[in-house]
């Protein structure tokens, strides 16, 4: 065979494009194996409830699930929520039931708020109010001690004077405590510029790069963060949305004294950044000293926090909720708190 016949018969190379074209495709197999790897082991993690010690009730398996906030408040719903059992009672707040009419023996503690208070990502007697409850249970009052969870995850302080507190009323509280975030001032004046840092979408792989990139920034360049600009932006640059946040305080302020009990603010904190440079520092004194210009009590719930690891406290890398160790430290700081309240606030201790 001629050279001429073997160079006809030879297999072509391939042109420099084609070889670029293979090469890009591998790559983005890659990548795409990868992330779709990733976002199954994030989903894999997820099932677990990370730090929960309470055994769950035996009647909850095979319930349904709820997907979202808007089902939360159903009565006499038994569910899952982010993995936990979730139960209502008639009211639809949870727990189990209380009479309206309290028993002449029991001191009752009414607390509302949002997904912090409700306790979301935990069990019901791992939320910061059973623990609560617990403790001062402990303390050796001379009346029992009985604490109602009207917690709601996606309320603002204004969702929570509306839906939340007249319910709270019909109980006749003793004592009534407002657990406070930061997200709280959100209302009709709110100016929002960062839901696509705080909104979690259905991929757990761009909610955990979305929330480490807010972090860094937080970390690094802070007033580039687009959550933090939001906040001071409405906190001390929006006057119509601090305005509504006053209100809302007044109006928990005035049902306190109207109904004859002491009102605390309890400032629940954000679980990142876990140090003195925590960059809310600022938003929970602002709505400290609103408070205590009502006439209400503060309680800070920051300082159990200081220091700790953040992953060890929340619920999961991408939910910045509370996990069962999150929320003791929270019961630690509020029970603290409300030994602390003068005599006419709680009942009496034997030998006080």
């Amino acid at each position: 065979m001629t050279d001429t016949e073997r160079a006809s018969t030879a297999r072509p190379a391939a042109r420099p494009a084609v070889r670029w074209m293979a090469r890009v495709t591998a790559v983005v197999v890659s990548v795409a194996f990868g992330a779709v790897a990733a976002e199954a082991l994030l989903r894999w993690h997820a099932q677990p409830v990370v730090n929960s010690t309470a055994v769950p009730p035996a009647d909850v398996g095979g319930v349904p699930s709820i997907d979202g906030v808007f089902s939360l408040a159903v009565p006499n719903q038994r569910a899952n929520y982010l993995g936990v059992p979730y139960l209502t009672n008639s009211r639809g707040f949870r727990g189990p039931e209380f009479a309206l009419d309290k028993p002449a023996d029991t001191f009752r503690i009414a607390m509302i708020g949002d997904s912090y208070t409700m306790g979301s990502g935990v069990r019901y007697e791992e939320a910061y109010p059973a623990v609560v409850e617990a403790a001062l249970a402990a303390d050796g009052f001379s009346k029992r001690i009985e604490v109602l969870n009207f917690g709601l995850s996606g309320l603002s302080l204004e969702g929570c004077v509306r839906l939340r507190l007249p319910m709270a009323l019909e109980y006749h509280p003793d004592l009534l405590v407002y657990g406070f975030t930061v997200n709280d001032l959100e209302g009709p004046n709110y100016r929002s510029d960062s839901v696509w840092v705080r909104a979690p979408g259905r991929s757990h792989l761009l909610n955990l790069v979305r929330e480490r990139w807010n972090y860094v920034c937080e970390i690094f360049w802070p007033a580039e963060s687009r959550y933090l600009r939001e906040l001071d932006d409405n906190y001390f640059h929006n006057p119509q949305a601090w305005k509504e946040f006053t209100d809302g305080l007044d109006t928990v302020a005035n049902a306190g004294r109207e109904h004859g009990a002491c009102v605390v603010v309890f400032l629940n904190p954000q679980v990142t950044m876990l140090t003195a440079e925590h960059p809310y520092l600022r938003y929970y004194a602002a709505a400290a000293e609103a408070a205590r210009e009502r006439g209400m009590f503060v309680v800070e719930g920051f300082p159990p926090f200081l220091g700790k690891s953040e992953d060890e406290l929340r619920c999961s890398s991408y939910d910045w909720h509370p996990n069962a160790k999150g929320h003791t430290l929270l019961a630690g700081a509020l029970a603290s708190g409300l030994r602390s309240l003068p005599a006419d606030c709680l009942p009496r201790r034997p030998g006080k």
